[in-house]
């Protein structure tokens, strides 16, 4: 079905923001991607607390 699993035998799953409890925060937010010597990383800034911790993105 449509957006149940848009890549084949890749399944769709929702965890929480870092240092989140809830996989659905209620504030404004938005992803910020850095790359630096090659690497990247991403992080969310929050509305109300700010940046997540950073995550490295494989």
């Amino acid at each position: 079905m449509l957006g149940e699993s848009p890549v084949p035998d890749q399944p769709i799953r929702l965890h929480p923001l870092p240092g989140q409890p809830l996989i659905y925060t209620p504030q404004r937010n938005y992803l910020v991607l850095e790359r630096r010597a090659g690497a990247w990383r991403a992080w969310w800034e929050l509305e109300g607390d700010g940046a997540t911790a950073a995550l490295p993105v494989d």
